[in-house]
């Protein structure tokens, strides 16, 4: 079987031909069993744009670096109407399989692992362990691996929930690249799309349900300092340390060799790590930001003293009382030399290497080096402390709600936030970075209500939550602070527990002004909705092993799946297969121009 574009003519006019007889053998992943194709390379005449089979390639300027360019792949707007989908050069996939990987993931909870075993057991029975020894070496490649197969799945998601969320552009060849450039566009394409929902389902519409999951986390860097997100509309900094995926490491590849506050515990010695261990046991107070004892940070440099093994360092640690005295190796350089040059043993102030703004949210990288070329990071103009704003707030809580405490021994994300109609379907999904924090929760919640229209978020009489006998306060706190159209709304709205953990809070004023029972109206609503998401979610367990573009772009494309399941149309929404699914497409852009345009003549 031989592959190759269907087009005659390039964008730019030309003649699409053949080129130079290059054929590259690919290997075809069916859901009945791997098959060998050609592929057959196709050049433009004119401007010698590449042609392939359901998609052209080109290079673009990358933008951030005018001096280099990135190869993308163009995907023709029919592609999964074809039989085949094209990922890499030598590896494609039956649109049928990708589809039935998909339900897999949504109804079996299937990991790439697992789905690549049993596509091996289930398909290669008739090849012998030589003739599979000599496919790995060969251009067939027929046993499938975790790798291709789960480059496959998020090639065609991406492609699929574009189309559907209207969202044109091309695709990189670095599927991980492709996810982070899309990732807001698609994010804001799911809020528009689900906020707009409405069911006979009491409360839905017009009561969203808020809430945190724990255990869908996956590991990061232990540079604990070396990143900060800022959300412009709530005027919140949170410090976040690296995001990136460190593989079987502690550090990523940038923070391996690089200064950071952050002390690995192992280059501790083992009676000063014991110490600093029975001292946090014994200590009640946990900070937001607690990464446990994997990793240690350096608070201040209290002073030296010189022994027969060397120069020691008299180390004050960031949330513990204890100090310690370190050998020399165990100090970062730049932090060392800034002590020695200016004799101040406060840490030197960061550097920001690079800023990366993702619609209201800007994700600051931070070094720990002296290099002056570098601007200064100035925290003071983003922070508000939550425990400032807590502070400040005269009520009397008794409730222990709070959930700053983070008892994981490697340093993880959090887990999810995700915000629900009672119906059961997500309307709201960002990651959670150190703990659950009240300042955190404000800041996501705010910055969804920032991309809803004015009449979504008239349409929203009830937020519920489980510990809101503090995150009200604190929105209130801001609005006072920080008042603008966004957070005076946040501060008016109607806030209460939810049923299922109201029996928890024991404050007088929880009692008095959160309590849900006290509406009504709420009492039909579904409050546990966020719990029973939880349930589902639970079961992904192999997220923990996803960067950061594939963890966030696998949630949002599941949690999509899930509420066309609930609504009932996943069967032709999400199925590429289905002739009603472009319909279905085409009516709700038809839909939203109607809006848009009622919404200009108004």
């Amino acid at each position: 079987m031989r592959l190759q574009t269907r087009r005659k003519f390039c964008s730019c006019g030309g003649t699409i031909v053949h080129h130079r007889e290059r054929i590259s053998h690919v290997t075809i992943y069916t859901e009945t069993g791997p098959i060998a194709v050609e592929h057959l390379e196709c050049r433009c005449k004119k401007c010698s744009r590449g042609y392939y089979y359901g998609y052209a390639t080109d290079t673009v300027e990358d933008q951030e670096d005018p001096n280099a360019r990135k190869q993308y792949k163009f995907y023709e707007e029919d592609c999964l109407e074809s039989q085949f989908l094209i990922t890499t050069r030598k590896t494609g996939f039956s649109i049928k399989f990708l589809y039935e990987m998909s339900l897999d993931i949504l109804f079996l909870y299937a990991s790439f692992s697992g789905m690549s075993k049993k596509y091996v057991a289930l398909h290669l029975g008739d090849y012998s362990d030589e003739e599979l020894s000599k496919a790995k070496t060969m251009s067939e490649r027929v046993e499938i691996c975790e790798k291709r197969l789960s480059c496959g799945w998020f090639t065609f998601s991406l492609i699929e929930i574009k189309q559907r969320f209207r969202i044109a552009g091309p695709i990189c060849c670095n599927i991980d690249t492709a996810l982070m450039e899309y990732h807001l566009q698609i994010r804001d394409g799911f809020y528009r799309v689900w906020s707009k929902h409405t069911c006979g389902k009491s409360g839905c519409g017009w009561v969203l349900v808020v809430d945190g999951g724990m255990k869908a986390q996956r590991k990061i860097c232990g540079a604990v300092k070396s990143g900060a997100r800022v959300f412009e509309h709530s005027n919140t900094t949170l410090i976040t340390g690296c995001t990136r995926h460190p593989g079987d490491f502690k550090y990523c590849r940038d923070h391996k060799n690089e200064d950071t506050p952050a002390v690995s515990s192992t280059k501790l010695h083992p009676e000063n790590k014991a110490r600093l261990r029975s001292a946090k046991e014994k200590g009640r107070h946990y900070n937001v930001q607690d990464f446990t004892d994997s990793v240690y940070i350096i608070e201040e440099i209290l002073g030296t003293r010189h022994t027969k093994k060397g120069t020691e360092y008299h180390i004050k640690w960031e949330e513990y009382a204890e100090t310690t005295w370190e050998p020399l190796k165990n100090i970062p350089r730049s932090i060392r030399e800034y002590y020695e040059d200016t004799g101040d043993g406060k840490l030197p102030t960061p550097r920001v290497k690079e800023s990366i703004k993702q619609g209201s949210t800007v994700q600051y990288n931070l070094v720990w080096s002296n290099d002056g070329d570098l601007p200064e990071w100035d925290a003071s103009r983003h922070v508000a402390l939550e425990t400032e704003a807590l502070a400040n707030n005269r009520e009397k809580r008794a409730c222990n709600t709070r959930k700053d405490r983070d008892k994981r021994q490697n340093r993880h994300t959090c887990g999810i936030f995700i915000g629900c109609w009672p119906c059961g379907v997500c309307l709201l999904f960002e990651e959670l970075y150190g703990s659950e924090s009240i300042s955190q929760v404000y800041a996501i919640i705010l910055e969804f209500f920032a991309t809803l229209d004015v009449k979504e978020r008239e349409k929203l009489r009830y937020l519920l939550y489980d510990d809101m006998c503090h995150l009200a306060p604190y929105a209130k706190n801001i609005t006072s602070k920080h008042e603008t159209e966004l957070t005076k709304y946040f501060g008016d709205m109607k806030m209460a527990v939810d049923f299922l953990h109201f029996k928890n809070h024991v404050g007088k004023n929880c009692k008095k002004f959160y309590n849900p029972n006290q509406y009504d109206e709420l009492k039909p609503v579904n409050s546990v909705v966020c719990e029973q998401q939880f349930r589902c979610t639970n079961h992904h367990t192999n997220v923990k092993a996803m960067n950061e573009s594939r963890f966030q772009h696998f949630w949002l494309y599941v949690i999509d799946m899930h509420n066309h399941h609930s609504v009932g149309d996943l069967r032709h929404a999400v199925n590429p297969t289905s002739p009603f699914r472009m319909e279905l497409i085409l009516k709700a852009a038809m839909a939203e121009k109607a809006a848009a345009t009622a919404a200009t003549a108004a």
